[in-house]
């Protein structure tokens, strides 16, 4: 079993192209179960801003959860190099904006 924990934080300023531009700091723990074929994931992620849409400034947060499934694509190149490739699918079940 893997937890993989990760923060991002967004440098954007009144970009009309993103869903969601309030949202500007997103924490997200997952569990992974490796397996040697695909492997499901869980997880949570929590995303907190301010909208100053509105000019407002009125503080905004999310919770999601979600479950997911990966697999890893390696290959060995020679003495200590590896070429690996993760892709992943989410699929959101439940989601609730504070």
């Amino acid at each position: 079993m893997q937890l993989d924990i990760s923060y991002t934080h967004f440098f954007f300023n009144g970009i009309s192209r993103c869903i969601i531009p309030q949202y500007r700091m997103k924490f997200i723990p997952r569990l992974l179960l490796k397996t040697k074929t695909i492997s499901p994931i869980v997880g949570v992620d929590f995303g907190f801003g301010k909208d100053t849409t509105n000019k407002a400034n009125t503080s905004v947060s999310d919770v999601n959860i979600f479950l997911g499934a990966t697999h890893s694509f390696e290959r060995d190149l020679g003495d200590d190099i590896t070429l690996g490739f993760s892709p992943k699918y989410y699929s959101i079940l439940y989601r609730q904006v504070l």
